[in-house]
């Protein structure tokens, strides 16, 4: 008898990560099964800043809950702009696989010894994703964080191509001001992932392009499977 299927629960706060987080595991991992859970007014009250910072981690607390309730193997929050309220989710359960949106990639980025560079289209999440590298990276560590203006409302508005190519300028921009210096691109937000292959087309020698969905996937897989 073959080992069993693992289910991992998909926590969400933007509504463009479910369709990115499925594609992403029916190509790396088919065999898990996927359950979600949604607080999609969790990104636009995050933006406004007309919501407290304890409403919005009970909020994201209740997205764990439901996750741990669920029986799931593993608990995956998809959202990139709320890390202090996850690892409050993590605390709460210590023995539970609870994995932030951004550890895998920024790991992996680390340990290539290139400059890392972390590019978002939701404005919030940047700060928050340049202190969890720093956490990570160690004491004197930075990345460089690159904001992709208009690349988020042209998705939300059906327009995934300009998304894409928007973030791909982006990037190859980032990597000619560079100067020569290798670069680890890493697309921070689980609904960038669509651009990647775009974005790693005529890139200068050194530079290479992640996703943090796809580190994810590979690591649960990994861990999991």
């Amino acid at each position: 008898m073959g080992a069993r299927a693992r289910t991992v629960a998909c926590c969400h706060a933007l509504e463009e990560s479910v369709p990115a987080a499925v594609a992403c595991f029916q190509e790396l991992w088919p065999e898990a099964n996927l359950v979600h859970f949604q607080d999609f007014a969790l990104s636009r009250d995050r933006q406004s800043g007309k919501v407290s910072e304890d409403a919005i981690c009970e909020r994201i607390m209740a997205l764990g809950r439901a996750a741990e309730e669920s029986g799931a193997d593993a608990t995956l929050f998809t959202c990139s702009a709320f890390g202090d309220a996850i690892d409050a989710v993590k605390r709460a359960y210590p023995r539970s696989l609870v994995l932030a949106p951004n550890e895998c990639a920024f790991r992996e980025s680390i340990a290539s010894g290139r400059r890392s560079h972390i590019f978002v289209t939701f404005e919030p999440s940047l700060p928050l994703l340049l202190a969890e590298y720093r956490s990570l990276a160690g004491a004197g560590a930075e990345a460089r964080g690159h904001l992709v203006e208009g690349a988020l409302g042209a998705l939300r508005a059906g327009r995934a191509g300009e998304h894409d190519v928007r973030i791909a300028e982006a990037i190859r921009s980032a990597a000619m001001a560079a100067g020569g210096e290798p670069g680890s691109a890493i697309l921070g937000q689980f609904s960038m992932a669509r651009a990647r292959d775009l974005s790693a087309r005529g890139l200068p020698e050194g530079w290479t392009v992640s996703t943090t969905l796809e580190a994810s996937v590979r690591w649960l897989r990994d861990q999991l499977h």
